[in-house]
């Protein structure tokens, strides 16, 4: 449901959640010294990707006056789920995968699986991450409220830019210390990821347009989560880097359908609205 913030409230809230990630990131890097990446360490690391949620919790009163925290979820996920949504986005995020990791896969000339860890260690370490960080995390702040209050007063495409753009800024502390590239690679990773945001932020407002139901959002976030690290290049510097560049270019072309989409879909119902 779209908030009463006033501007000035909104920029309180998008600097204190930046502010409280990097503040929440130092005992993250204390933990990764002191017990390595281990399971201590990834829930800690979770923790600080809920920031967008709890600063909405603190500041919850001032940008959501006369309602509850206990309605403002039921109203999130009061309206029934379009599974047919959820089914056509979930196709299209699985295909953009196999399709990047096998052109990955080509430019090196290695086989598909080769380039895929689907051992159960690490299937479960990408189900326990995917649902404890990203997905359930942020969705609340950045879609529940943020995307919704912006559509109130922008354009849908306004809208997902400045959430977008918001978005990636909010990634930096995990460009800095966690990308594992340098020099003009870093450079090539923010650009992709910066361009990744504005387009997977595009595909998540559309659907959450058509669905107002704030399980669509968390979902299409898990499902990137959850595939993402079983490329068994993750994190490991130029095969990362070179499937993420394809990874974004295929999302560019997903959000670009998904505009179109929407944007004859509004028309048609213009149109039928007014005979």
């Amino acid at each position: 449901m779209a908030s009463t913030a006033s501007r000035k409230q909104i920029i309180i809230w998008v600097v204190g959640t930046w502010a409280l990630l990097w503040l929440m990131a130092i005992p993250v890097l204390f933990v990764l010294q002191l017990f390595g990446n281990g399971i201590i360490f990834l829930l800690v690391y979770a923790s600080a990707s809920w920031s967008p949620t709890i600063m909405l919790l603190l500041m919850f009163m001032k940008l959501y006056p006369g309602i509850t925290v206990k309605e403002f979820y039921r109203q999130a996920f009061r309206e029934r789920i379009n599974w047919r949504i959820v089914l056509g986005v979930t196709l299209v995020q699985v295909l953009i995968f196999i399709l990047s990791v096998s052109l990955v896969a080509v430019s090196k000339s290695v086989s598909f699986m080769s380039l895929l860890n689907l051992s159960a260690g690490n299937l479960g370490m990408c189900l326990f991450t995917a649902a404890t960080q990203g997905a359930t995390g942020e969705e609340s702040g950045w879609r529940g409220f943020l995307q919704t209050t912006m559509e109130k007063k922008n354009s849908l495409l306004r809208s997902t830019l400045i959430v977008g753009s918001i978005w990636w800024v909010w990634h930096m502390p995990l460009m800095v210390f966690d990308s594992g590239h340098e020099g003009w690679a870093w450079l090539q990773y923010a650009l992709c990821f910066l361009t990744f945001c504005l387009a997977m932020g595009m595909v998540i407002a559309v659907c959450y347009r058509k669905c107002r139901n704030l399980f669509i959002p968390i979902w299409i976030h898990f499902v990137f989560n959850l595939t993402i690290p079983t490329f068994a290049d993750f994190n490991n510097g130029e095969g990362e880097l070179l499937l993420l560049t394809i990874i974004t270019l295929l999302y560019v072309v997903a959000a670009i359908a998904y505009f179109l989409w929407d944007k004859r879909s509004t028309q048609q119902e213009i149109g039928n609205n007014a005979t």
